[in-house]
């Protein structure tokens, strides 16, 4: 089964992930890692289940937290 998390999508920040069969895809990181750590924790994803990160374009509210957040998960 495939998972769609949405969390958050606005001017303030955008971030999805999209999960099947246990690993899952960051979809922009639009936010601090930390706000994307809470937002994942409140939505049920376990962020060590993220294996990449995917930016759509390189705004803030799409890339803000990505680099940093890469750093932390070990992904590309």
């Amino acid at each position: 089964m495939t998972t769609l998390y949405v969390l958050g999508s606005g001017s303030r920040g955008n971030c999805i992930a999209v999960e099947s069969e246990g690993t899952a895809v960051l979809v922009d990181a639009g936010f601090s890692p930390r706000e994307i750590e809470r937002r994942a924790d409140a939505a049920g994803l376990a962020l060590e289940r993220v294996e990449a990160i995917v930016l759509t374009h390189e705004h803030g509210d799409h890339a803000r937290g990505a680099a940093r957040l890469a750093r932390r998960l070990g992904t590309p």
